[in-house]
């Protein structure tokens, strides 16, 4: 190597060594921007999570079991990189605390204590990112909370709330089969999930709902808005958007399978064979429709990049710990502790209160034209395994005949409460096809209030349902208003819950079943809620 080629490389070598070590300060006073500010907050966000911490074992289980749910082990980890970003840019803090901040975090730690003593795993985790969103409120003020509310609210997609949009998805993607396959000229009928066409019979079971499409498409629509920076009202209209692409993306996947069917005699792959292929296929085209859709977004509606303040150093942190309401805000997060050790406290095990609740369930005798309790029929057999106490049995009357379930708790704890995931009172097999209210203003007051199910065995035959929830008195149909119930009224002491079931075959209709559901609970209902 001549003196010319060393000298260039020593030039290069001294080039190189000189931008590495401009990168270095450069990132050296990135991190130096950033830590002041993020220390504090990730403390607070960290510390909030602490005290709500029996939320987190259920949440990781269903990210671990829930396939629609995986994306949440990536999904947090996202958040916090998101939210070290932004910690850069953050304003300062308020130096005021805000009183509605602080009655926003009581309110939410509230709530998060009643669904913890009801056993409700999803309504405690649908606290969890308000309870860290008016936790950072509470303490540095609402501009730094306006800044990382977009993250925080990015949590709700990995927390199963989902679930209880399947039946609308699957709802519609009936009712757009239907409607295509009418436009495409195929005789269609329709009988709850049931689509009918001369070749034969397809069941929109919940899996075909399009939940995953929804889900995934909405949070890959989220994370696009939130890290190219979309103003808000784009940003909504981008979500709203994509949600309709994802629901259409499934119809037409549903009506293709349909319609193949059809000219096919039923000989097409997508129906004899495996369909999920065709699925994916068409996932990954509503993918890159969305991100081609959100590129552009982002282009004509990006915000305005705010220009980083000065690092704060050690003396501007000790200011922001001072002047922030960070200390009432950490005594307010005790609430929780405190309470969970209360709850214990004032409600450990006793034998007796299931004891209790064992004794005092009876089924009622025979009144008017009822006669009973007989034996059940094991055609219709609820499980509820981890009930106090358990009773069955059959009605008889000139109309027909009815099946009676009652199961009732004493103290109730996870997996072991009137609600429940392990509870069922159908088999799994069996088919809802038609959900609504049994009665009228015109029957009794707990046929008024009872909720019925029309549903289809593999082997064709169908059953009528009809069932009450009674809390300690308080009576409801609704799953999430006697878990509610329960988590208020449990403070007072150990209660008692129930589920009054009673069943019908539909013969010789589900018309017929149903009068004689509203005939039973007007002659015999009250007896079943243990009222004279």
């Amino acid at each position: 190597m001549n003196d010319a080629e060393e000298l260039r490389a020593s030039r290069a070598r001294d080039s190189w060594s000189e931008a590495t070590r401009h990168r270095l300060r450069a990132l050296s006073q990135r991190v130096g921007t950033v830590w002041p500010k993020a220390l504090p907050l990730f403390g607070l966000l960290l510390a909030t999570s602490a005290a709500v911490w029996p939320s987190w074992p259920p949440l990781l289980r269903t990210w671990n079991v829930m396939p629609d749910y995986s994306h949440g082990e990536l999904l947090v980890p996202f958040v916090v990189l998101w939210i070290i970003a932004r910690s850069a840019r953050l304003p300062p803090p308020s130096a005021k605390t805000s009183p509605l901040a602080f009655a926003t975090l009581l309110s939410t730690l509230a709530i998060w204590l009643v669904a913890y003593q009801a056993s409700s795993a999803i309504g405690e985790q649908l606290t969890i990112p308000v309870a860290l969103w008016s936790a950072v409120w509470a303490a540095f003020g609402l501009p730094i909370a306006a800044r990382l509310a977009v993250p925080l609210a990015c949590l709700y997609f990995a927390i199963p709330v989902w679930e209880f949009l399947v039946p609308v998805l699957q709802a519609s993607a009936v009712r757009a089969s239907e409607t295509a396959l009418g436009w495409l000229g195929v005789p269609v009928h329709v009988d709850g999930v049931l689509v009918s066409i001369p070749e034969g019979t397809f069941k929109i079971a919940q899996g075909c709902a399009g939940k995953r499409y929804f889900l995934v498409c909405i949070t890959v629509a989220a994370l696009l808005a939130g890290t190219k920076r979309m103003r808000p009202l784009r940003a909504a209209t981008f979500l709203g958007l994509s949600g309709m692409l994802a629901v259409l993306m499934n119809w037409i996947r549903v009506v293709t399978v349909i319609y193949a069917g059809h000219i096919t005699n039923m000989t097409s792959y997508l129906v004899a064979v495996e369909h999920i292929s065709f699925g994916w296929a068409l996932f990954a085209i509503l993918m890159v429709i969305v991100c081609l859709i959100g590129s552009r977004f982002a282009r004509a509606g990006t915000l305005r990049s705010v220009t980083a303040e000065q690092r704060p150093g050690l003396a501007g942190l000790r200011e922001m710990l001072i002047r922030a309401a960070l200390p009432a805000t950490i005594l307010v997060l005790l609430i929780p502790v405190l309470g969970m050790a209360y709850s214990r406290n004032a409600q450990t095990y006793d034998s007796a209160s299931d004891r209790y609740a064992a004794l005092a369930l009876s089924l009622p005798g025979s009144n008017g034209s009822w006669t009973g309790p007989l034996a059940p029929d094991d055609g219709w057999r609820p499980r509820f395994p981890n009930a106090a106490a358990v009773r069955r049995a059959s009605y008889h009357a000139i109309p027909g005949q009815v099946e009676v379930f009652l199961a009732q708790y004493g103290r109730e704890l996870p997996g072991t409460e009137l609600v429940s995931s392990v509870n069922a009172l159908y088999p799994p097999e069996w088919m809802v096809v038609h959900r609504g209210v049994l009665g009228s203003a015109a029957h009794h007051e707990a046929s008024r209030r009872a909720r019925l199910l029309h549903l289809e065995t593999p082997l064709g035959e169908r059953w009528a349902i009809s069932y009450l929830y009674d809390v300690d008195g308080y009576m409801t149909r609704n799953d999430v208003a006697a878990q509610v119930a329960y988590g208020v009224l449990a403070w007072k002491g150990s209660i008692r819950s129930r589920i009054a079931a009673v069943a019908s075959r539909c013969q010789p209709s589900c018309d017929a079943a149903d009068s004689r559901l509203e005939d039973f609970w007007k002659t015999i209902g009250s007896g079943l809620l243990g009222r004279p």
